[in-house]
């Protein structure tokens, strides 16, 4: 019985598991009290720290109770992950050659840094208008231009609710918030009125503006990445911040990133 005991002991806590179930790759997030998000399975509200797991693979996010009850994960990322962490698959070469191969064009161009001039588009918004970087920055604009996958995914939706909730503190900062991803303009469109959002989505369908910028893609180039550009009103990129899993983060880097430029206009 003691040794059962102290065998128990040594096992990781949940909390620090990837946990593979029904092809997902679970793991644990911490929820904010102040913004709950809803289970995937059940459709109730996830209202505890700690009680969310989140699926690496398609985003979505569960209660701890229904994590067994979900239906199959639908990313490919999922299955390049667990082969990864296969022995018995890891040597083949094959398989990294061929996600090399995969991965999308956006990453042979050299990616934009702090410092360099903000390359200039023109894109249609959810209307269908043709939308232009310099029309804002002649506007004396500050620019949050934020690259995401994919409309309606729950990563996404988070990302454009938390940019929706504190579009004031931005319009207050003279700052024009553009999103920016490889949806229609007819799903642009139904994804601003769903939401309510306050703020433009440019449709990126050949992904022109994406590889200009040089965005990196996520989950091993299966997934377009996830990338805010702060740009200070004469066009220069600022600050930039890559997270694919941090959807709210993109916000508060983006606020930290604003406060900065507005002290130094202050101070100029």
């Amino acid at each position: 019985g003691a040794v059962a005991r102290s065998n128990n002991s040594e096992e990781p806590k949940e909390k620090d598991k990837v946990l593979h179930i029904n092809g997902h790759d679970f793991h644990k997030e911490r929820v904010s009290a102040f913004s709950p998000t809803w289970c995937h399975t059940c459709g109730k509200i996830i209202y505890y720290i700690g009680k969310a797991y989140t699926c690496k693979g398609c985003e979505i996010q569960v209660h701890s109770k229904c994590k067994t009850k979900t239906g199959p994960c639908r990313s490919s990322f999922v299955i390049s992950k667990i082969d990864d962490d296969n022995p018995a698959t890891s040597n083949n070469d094959s398989k990294p050659k061929s996600r090399s191969n995969s991965t999308s064009d956006e990453e042979n161009d050299k990616p934009i840094a702090v410092g360099d001039k903000a390359p200039l588009f023109e894109l249609p918004n959810e209307e269908g208008e043709l939308v232009t970087l310099s029309q804002f920055l002649a506007e004396g604009k500050k620019i949050i231009l934020f690259f995401y996958p994919k409309d309606f995914t729950p990563g996404c939706t988070r990302e454009s609710k938390a940019f929706r909730d504190q579009y004031s503190l931005f319009f207050y900062a003279n700052c024009e918030i553009i999103g920016v991803s490889s949806d229609t303009i007819s799903c642009h469109k139904k994804f601003v009125k769903k939401y309510d959002l306050p703020f433009v989505l440019l449709s990126d369908g050949k992904n022109e503006v994406r590889k200009k910028y040089g965005v990196p893609s996520s989950a091993k180039g299966l997934q377009p990445g996830r990338v805010t550009y702060v740009i200070s009103n004469e066009g220069v990129v600022e600050h930039i911040y890559n997270s694919y899993f941090g959807f709210q983060e993109h916000v508060l880097e983006s606020l930290s990133a604003v406060s900065e430029l507005l002290a130094k206009e202050v101070t100029a």
